[in-house]
C-alpha cells in the first residue's frame, strides 16, 4: 500500500475554519473585476503551497484569539460555526465592509475578533498556472503572507 505524503495538502484536509477562508477567497476574487481569470478555478485545485499558507494564516489568527481571550470570550467560540468564522475572517481581512459583523455577536466580541485579525492585510491575487495563487506576480509559496 502506498504511503500517504503528509507534505501534500489538499482542500479536504483543511479544518472547517480553513475551508471557510479558502471558499471566501475564491468567492471574493471570482466575483471581482478580474472574474474571467478565475473561471473554472476550484478550491480543490489550489496547490498544496497555497493551502499551507491559508492554514498558516488561519492558525495564527486562531492562536491570537485564544492568546487574548478571557474565559467568557473563548466560550463564545463554541457558539460560532468554524466554517463561518473562517469565511468572515477572510472578508474582514479584505476590508470589504462585511466580516465578523455577519456573525451577529455583541459589539465587544466583534471587536475581539477584529483585534485578533488586525495584522492581516488585504491583498490582490490571481490564479497561477501551477494551481497556486499569485500575489503581486509571485507564487504564494514564495510571496508575501496571503
Amino acid at each position: 500500500m502506498p504511503q500517504k505524503n503528509y507534505h501534500h495538502l489538499a482542500y479536504e484536509d483543511l479544518l472547517d475554519l480553513e475551508q471557510g477562508y479558502a471558499d471566501a477567497l475564491l468567492d471574493h476574487f471570482s466575483n471581482g473585476d478580474d472574474a474571467e481569470k478565475w473561471v473554472g478555478v476550484r478550491v480543490e485545485d489550489f496547490s498544496s503551497a497555497t493551502l499551507k499558507i491559508i492554514v498558516r494564516d488561519c492558525r495564527i489568527f486562531y492562536s491570537k484569539l485564544f492568546a487574548q481571550a478571557p474565559d467568557a470570550e473563548s466560550e463564545i467560540l463554541d457558539q460560532i460555526d468554524e466554517y463561518e468564522l473562517g469565511r468572515c475572517f477572510f472578508l474582514e481581512r479584505m476590508e470589504v465592509g462585511v466580516g465578523f459583523n455577519d456573525l451577529y455577536l455583541d459589539r465587544e466580541h466583534v471587536y475581539w475578533l477584529i483585534e485578533a485579525a488586525a495584522e492581516f492585510k488585504p491583498f490582490e491575487a490571481e490564479p497561477c498556472k501551477c494551481g497556486g495563487i499569485c500575489i503581486g506576480g509571485q507564487n504564494a509559496a514564495t510571496g508575501p503572507i496571503l
